[in-house]
């Protein structure tokens, strides 16, 4: 007996990076493409800190800086 994966519907939404046009769910903060841009470190503390204490100005500080380095990539910018 096969098992039929149920197909999502969660609805898509566009990458926030300026210029893209990849898709994302409303639980990813960017799209695929750009999240593998940013640093292993940072990705690894914006979903710590996504599970343990969302909503906190850390979070919010770590996710700004995460699309910050996206959007240099995006753009060809060397990170500071």
């Amino acid at each position: 007996m096969t098992v039929k994966k149920k197909r999502s519907t969660r609805r898509k939404l566009t990458c926030p990076v300026r210029g893209c046009q990849g898709n994302r769910y409303p639980d990813q903060l960017m799209c695929r493409q750009h999240w593998f841009e940013v640093p292993i470190e940072l990705r690894t503390k914006v979903v710590r800190l996504n599970l343990l204490a969302k909503g906190t100005k850390e979070q919010r500080s770590a996710c700004y800086q995460a699309l910050r380095i996206a959007g240099r990539a995006a753009r060809g910018s060397k990170p500071r």
